[in-house]
């Protein structure tokens, strides 16, 4: 998964029928492993989340 992606809310529908009238785009940050280190690293509780989860993907694993 890339560091970053942009997720249409369109892109979710099977069926597109024209130009939605309205789009939501959002942000996709991938914490996991290496990535984002230094958004990581400026907030604490998000990089300690990231070090949870990768534990627990680790884990479950075994």
């Amino acid at each position: 998964m890339p560091e970053r992606q942009i997720l249409k809310l369109s892109d979710m529908y099977s069926v597109q029928d024209g130009q939605p009238k309205l789009e939501l785009e959002a942000t996709l940050l991938n914490i996991s492993g290496s990535n984002n280190q230094k958004l990581k690293e400026a907030c604490r509780t998000l990089g300690e989340y990231a070090i949870y989860t990768d534990k627990i993907r680790a884990y479950t694993e075994e």
